[in-house]
């Protein structure tokens, strides 16, 4: 007896997170569409947890498609997609991150969006269960809840159609991935290939479509002051983004800051260069944190505000540092 064709292939890149790729695979499991009728690739990045072995159990109790490709050094989520959807017998592909888990009618309701002259479908993404340290997110595509804490965690929503098209929830036909040639390997890490990506099948004529229908949970992770001050460096791809899409500026906080706390950066950066000659420009500095801070919980009690307070400076800092150096490699100018 013949199979029924794939009608479309579902691409995860994963590295060290064997848990949470095994609640996304059980996801994939619960679909409406039949399992046959879809394929599953997981791109492993080199990881150096036990996530070959459990893909290796999962291969053997696979209900349908599956190919599990281990990439030999970490290469990156970009060259890990494009490993996966050059693999792939769909001729729609849809991508999600091993940090979620799909409802079981996003599948069906992804492909049943496309349309003719449709070459890329963006779904919804929710949070899921906050954290009870931060109680629920805020709207917006990196969002926390309105602590200061919170600042410090990291989840995704997505209702409509933004600018974005994360690749935590997007199809894409097959031939217009071809049409640009995949994702663009040199950004190395997981923020800005997936708006580059679309932006370029869109340049070739592909129209794009918002399905509410397919619905994507992102895990909310809870508040990690230094894990967030390490992620940063992965952000600073955003300079190459606009260097490459220059009409994407608009999008960004007065064109050429990233967000608009690194404009309190350069005018205290401004303000300490004048007190070299005087020293009453220093006392601009604390109305320049204060409106910095005014929009931030910063929590009940003294202690709680003056950690947060610090935390926030610290990151805008080290966040602003990582942005110049890109500006330097990027050749090109994003705050």
């Amino acid at each position: 007896m013949s199979l029924p064709p794939v009608r479309g292939t579902v691409v995860v890149p994963t590295r060290n997170r064997r848990a949470a790729l095994d609640r996304l695979l059980e996801s994939l499991d619960a679909q409406t569409l039949p399992r046959a009728e879809f394929e599953v690739i997981v791109v492993d990045d080199a990881s150096e947890d036990d996530t070959p072995s459990m893909l290796e159990r999962y291969r053997a109790r696979a209900q349908g498609p599956f190919v599990g490709i281990r990439l030999p050094g970490r290469s990156g989520p970009a060259a890990a997609r494009n490993a996966g959807w050059r693999r792939a017998l769909g001729p729609v592909i849809a991508f999600t991150d091993d940090d979620c888990a799909a409802d079981a009618g996003w599948l069906e309701a992804g492909l049943a969006c496309f349309a003719a002259g449709v070459g890329l479908v963006l779904g919804a993404t929710r949070a899921g269960d906050p954290h009870p340290a931060f109680g629920h997110p805020l709207p917006g595509r990196e969002r926390g809840s309105h602590t200061a804490a919170a600042h410090f965690s990291r989840t995704m929503e997505v209702s409509d159609e933004d600018w974005h098209y994360p690749t935590c929830n997007v199809f894409y036909l097959r031939a217009a991935l071809e049409s640009v040639g995949g994702f663009d390997e040199r950004f190395r890490y997981a923020c800005g290939e997936d708006t580059d990506l679309a932006w370029r099948v869109k340049k070739r004529g592909h129209a794009s479509r918002f399905c509410a229908g397919a619905v994507i949970v992102h895990e909310v992770r809870p508040p990690d002051f230094v894990l967030f001050l390490k992620e940063r460096r992965r952000f600073a791809d955003q300079v190459l983004l606009v260097k490459r899409h220059p009409a994407l500026r608009r999008f960004y906080y007065r064109r050429y800051f990233y967000r608009r706390s690194h404009l309190h950066v350069v005018a205290a950066i401004v303000v300490a260069g004048l007190a070299l000659h005087s020293t009453a420009a220093m006392l601009l500095l604390p109305a320049i944190w204060v409106d910095r801070l005014r929009r931030s919980n910063l929590g009940r009690d003294w202690r709680s505000r003056a950690r947060s307070a610090v935390q926030l400076l610290v990151a805008d800092y080290w966040e602003f540092s990582v942005f110049c150096y890109a500006n330097l490699r990027y050749r090109s100018i994003l705050l």
